[in-house]
């Protein structure tokens, strides 16, 4: 028997003018800070087939973001929070957070560097995409830490734009002796783009990743993956905007023990606004992804999303959207399609305050037995 897990939330939204964080893009210095509270029933938090128990929680979420340029240079600072306290199940309280630096320098005409710096603190919600098989009564937590940096040659409004990204990501697990899940990636991008009309460029992009566990407990799951896309992106065309890559994606585990992948991968995103208050969002990619168990090695995950925001009034707006998953594991018998449904209506009743009320339906179909939800 399947059991279905329904999430309520009545939520307050309070920001200083607009909430930013995109404004960095826009150049528009400032600080704009935002505050979210919400009250949630969840019927299925552990997210299992048996174990169904139900409770409500509060969840805050603060939003802190600063912006300062100095000539043509900019730097940007943002810092998110996300703590949620259960009524009775207390073992589920978390507390995440983010904190990202941004720099952006304009060395010349042609030539931009940009350095980014992350550190995350968060856990992993039992029954999510990736998660293990293991279901804890404390969630697992970990920390993040990254580096970013990519000089680019030419600009937007250029015939042509090349780019060189690197980055360094370390993950730990600080919990539920998950130690055998840390692991550190550097991945390198190459990208070129060329100009087919004043707001359409023809892109590529070449990626190659290396995934090293730093404590296995079995087998090194160590591995290496390559990208090769090609695809188009486009801004505010006929009303839409997006981008589209399309290509071969090859993920190598080092030990014969896995098998390897080699085969279709895409990432799009678009947007359409058939009209000024309303806008359509579609979302789909084919990606490696790492598992959360040992042993079990990565999966290719499949997903389509989709969202509608339509504002009925100035004041009155509602949301609907509904996300797709298939999670393919390449090393096990292990198969898990996911599906959600949602919906939200919210009130902007003053200018820097928001209310809502959402609802959310999720699914999960396994063929591990006792895995459904």
């Amino acid at each position: 028997m399947k059991l279905n897990k329904i999430f309520l939330s009545l939520s307050m939204l309070c920001v200083s003018q607009v909430q930013a964080e995109y404004r960095f893009n826009e150049k528009e210095p400032g600080f704009f800070p935002s505050l979210q509270f919400s009250i949630n029933q969840e019927d299925n938090v552990y997210r299992t087939q048996n174990n169904t128990e139900s409770d409500s929680y509060y969840r805050l979420a603060p939003l802190l973001d600063w912006t300062m340029l100095f000539g043509k240079h900019g730097i940007n600072v943002v810092y998110k929070g996300d703590y949620g306290r259960f009524n009775d199940l207390s073992d589920q309280d978390y507390d995440d957070h983010s904190l990202l630096s941004d720099l952006e320098l304009d060395l010349s005409e042609k030539l931009d560097l940009t350095f980014l710096g992350k550190y995350q603190q968060g856990h992993d919600r039992s029954g999510d995409p990736g998660s293990s098989l293991l279901i804890q009564t404390v969630p697992d937590e970990w920390t993040e830490k990254a580096l970013h940096g990519k000089l680019t040659y030419g600009r937007r409004i250029a015939n042509a734009q090349l780019g060189l990204a690197l980055n360094a990501k370390e993950k730990r697990y600080t919990n539920n002796g998950r130690e055998s899940r840390d692991r550190d990636n550097i991945q390198a991008t190459l990208n070129f783009n060329v100009r087919l009309a004043p707001k359409t460029w023809l892109v590529s992009e070449l990626r190659h990743q290396t995934t090293e566990f730093i404590r296995p407990q079995f087998i090194s799951e160590d591995s290496s993956e390559t990208n090769v896309f090609v695809g188009a992106e486009w801004e505010a065309t006929a009303k839409t905007s997006g981008k589209v890559l399309l290509g071969y994606t090859e993920k190598s585990p080092d030990s014969s023990f896995f098998k390897d992948y080699s085969g279709f991968g895409m990432e799009a995103n678009a947007s359409w606004k058939p009209k000024e208050f309303s806008t359509v969002s579609i979302s789909a990619s084919r990606t490696p992804k790492e598992g959360g168990d040992d042993v079990l090695s990565f999966y290719i995950a499949d997903k389509l999303s989709i969202r509608w925001q339509h504002e009925l009034t100035k004041l009155l707006a509602f949301q609907l959207d509904a996300l797709s998953e298939n999670d393919k594991y390449q090393s096990y018998n292990r198969e898990e399609k996911y599906t959600r449904f949602g919906a939200k209506v919210s009130y902007q009743w003053k200018r820097t305050v928001e209310t809502g009320v959402r609802a959310d339906h999720l699914e999960r179909d396994s063929t591990i037995i006792n895995n459904d939800y």
